[in-house]
């Protein structure tokens, strides 16, 4: 049997009720990029950027996040409030991916990890 994994596919949310999370360690954006690599068949996947705290920042929050649902290796999350990642430059933040109604893969690729 032969088994591929996906590019930056190491993991597998799969909600037991309906939603599911994961919160990224504080990352330091030093340029305005973030990719997630999702695969959402059903449901959908929002992203959202927080403080050290845990807080979501103003605009970036899961309501504020565009939904997405499909296969994207690297997905790069939109806000509706119009915020993008240059306004949370050299800001010590974490980044939390939210998968509601399925499974999803989740991958995260930011510019750098502080913790």
């Amino acid at each position: 049997m032969l088994y591929t994994l996906r590019l930056d596919g190491f993991m597998y949310l799969e909600p037991t009720a309906a939603t599911g999370r994961v919160t990224t360690r504080l990352l330091l954006f030093d340029e305005p990029v973030l990719k997630i690599n999702v695969q959402v068949p059903v449901g959908d996947v929002r992203a959202q950027i927080s403080n050290e705290a845990g807080q979501p920042l103003q605009g970036f929050s899961f309501e504020d996040c565009v939904p997405f649902r499909g296969d994207e290796l690297f997905w790069q999350p939109a806000w509706k409030s119009g915020k993008s990642l240059r306004d949370v430059l050299g800001q010590p933040v974490r980044v939390d991916v939210q998968c509601t109604a399925a499974g999803c893969t989740p991958s995260v690729a930011a510019s750098k990890r502080l913790t």
